[in-house]
């Protein structure tokens, strides 16, 4: 389906029943890099794979964005599919997004769950992304220690089991 956002008409895959989870991938991919998580949750959740503005079946862009823009565009997705609330799943560019979702719209989000998104050179972002942990009220930090970038393609039985862990499945 397509939902119509401040930034174009957005590609989304919806499967499953429950609660949702929206899931926004890295900048230049699209939602299919959340198959595996789509395959393991959708016995329990609504999944919401996102092909973000720009990218897979998604409408071009016409013009510059921010990460303000593509948060609302979350919203309306929300919107779009009958949501109040869901859970986030963002891995780099998406869990940028997420973090600004949960800052501005912190009444749509019910956890957020936001991997690889520090734009720091290594080593510094295992550092960085603690010290933001340890400031977000009931914030967890964690490493996937087998998982590199991309990491809902490269380990997703690693990454099922976190996202399993932090939402209490």
């Amino acid at each position: 389906m397509h939902i119509t956002t401040d930034l174009g008409r957005l590609h989304v895959q919806a499967s499953g029943s429950g609660t949702p989870i929206v899931f926004w991938p890295s900048l230049l991919m699209d939602g299919s890099m959340w198959s595996a998580q789509q395959a393991h949750f959708a016995d329990r959740y609504q999944v919401v794979l996102v092909d973000p503005p720009g990218h897979g079946r998604s409408e071009p862009l016409t013009d510059l964005f921010t990460f303000d823009e593509c948060a609302h565009c979350v919203t309306q997705i929300l919107d779009g599919i009958g949501a109040e609330r869901a859970h986030f799943v963002g891995n780099s560019w998406g869990g940028m997004i997420g973090g600004t979702l949960a800052a501005h719209y912190p009444s749509r989000v019910i956890s957020a769950v936001l991997m690889n998104c520090t734009g720091s050179p290594a080593p510094r972002p295992v550092a960085e992304t603690k010290a933001m942990a340890d400031a977000i009220p009931g914030a967890r930090f964690g490493v996937l220690a087998e998982t590199a970038h991309l990491a809902g393609l490269e380990n997703p039985d690693e990454v099922n089991a976190l996202i399993d862990e932090f939402l209490g499945g």
